[in-house]
């Protein structure tokens, strides 16, 4: 089946006036927005262009256990894995993002407040525990309540209607975006306004590499799926076999970097401090600042370690392929890439009925 192509338009990810932001989505919270993302998206543009590249917000006191914790212990050796509790305190922060956003949900959307009820009540007690059972924050298992918001209100699936492809029809430099059914995906789905949490680098042979809390490798994309409730596929249009080859050249340079956790944890700091500040303007406005791609201090970014969007957009620019000018680049904002038509949207990847959660950080963006 042909992929999805759109019309190209100008549009640079984020902090630049031409940036656009009225997306499309089957997404009732969306449409509650009198002003429409576009305006909002337009307001937020033009607040960080007035912002130092050392954001103000970062400093959010409900964020800084993660961004410390990473800070007092250091980067991980590229040779390992980062800790079960590395793994726990940025998955704390998503959680207490996730935990703002359905506290604002349920003021502004009637309908939701049982669901989001008990979803907070869940992530209170996770967020509790997190420095003496790491292991049961990170391998949570999907919650109910929080998946009924997610499909009845929150964010659609670009991919929805698009057929399954075989993994034979993968190109190599396409890039794999997927979910997992654990809590702190879904926490990732919702905090990036996006039915995706991961963003994986195809390479041809049925291989993959992308960053997770062991760092960057490659592995199979069997392995890959398999972790997987859901997989769709974007693709560079016009990307020669030439220029494939200098992407995946230039993120198998990255191979066994440690994972950017502290590049992380300053980007949830960041977002939760800004649905603070955006709260006041009803769901509009969050939902605003969820699906805009980041900009952080470059010394979070340039340090040798990865998050999974950062390195799809550094093997990219490697090769001379600018993706987005946003160095805080999420799953969520690789997907709206495709849904304004910068990447096209090839189709759906088949995966296990019975997916398994991993606590392994296979579940970080």
């Amino acid at each position: 089946m042909p992929c999805r192509q759109r019309k190209k338009k100008a549009y640079f990810p984020s902090f630049d006036p031409m940036e656009r932001r009225d997306l499309p989505t089957a997404s009732p919270l969306t449409a509650m927005s009198s002003r429409g993302l576009h305006a909002i998206g337009s307001e937020i543009v033009g607040d960080h262009h007035g912002q130092s590249s050392g954001h103000p917000s970062i400093a959010h006191p409900g964020s800084l256990h993660g961004i410390a914790g990473a800070r007092a212990r250091g980067p991980a050796s590229p040779a390992g894995a980062g800790t079960l509790q590395e793994q726990a305190d940025v998955a704390t922060s998503f959680l207490r993002l996730a935990d703002s956003i359905l506290e604002n949900l349920s003021k502004f959307q009637p309908g939701s407040e049982a669901d989001a009820s008990q979803a907070r009540q869940l992530i209170a007690q996770l967020t509790s525990i997190s420095q003496t059972q790491p292991s049961a924050v990170v391998s949570a298992p999907q919650s109910d309540p929080l998946e009924s918001l997610l499909s009845t209100f929150g964010p659609g699936d670009p991919f929805a209607s698009l057929g399954v492809i075989s993994p034979s029809a993968l190109k190599p430099g396409d890039i794999i975006a997927r979910c997992t059914p654990g809590l702190v995906s879904q926490t990732i789905e919702l905090a990036g306004w996006s039915r995706y949490s991961h963003v994986a680098l195809y390479i041809g042979h049925g291989m993959v590499i992308d960053a997770v809390g062991a760092g960057v490798h490659t592995r199979s994309l069997t392995e890959l799926l398999s972790e997987s409730n859901r997989a769709s596929v974007l693709r560079v249009p016009g990307l020669t076999a030439a220029q494939a080859q200098a992407v995946i050249h230039a993120a198998e340079a990255h191979e066994g970097a440690a994972y950017n956790f502290t590049g992380l944890a300053a980007l949830e700091a960041q977002k939760l401090a800004a649905v603070i500040s955006h709260a006041n303007e009803g769901l509009g406005g969050i939902i605003g600042v969820l699906s805009r791609a980041e900009r952080l201090p470059s010394r979070l970014i340039d340090n040798g370690t990865f998050a999974c969007s950062q390195l799809v957009r550094l093997a990219y620019m490697k090769a001379g392929i600018t993706l987005s000018h946003a160095n805080g680049l999420a799953p969520g904002d690789v997907i709206r890439l495709g849904m304004v038509g910068v990447l096209d949207e090839v189709g759906r990847l088949a995966v296990p009925s019975q997916a398994t959660s991993s606590t392994t950080g296979a579940w970080l963006p």
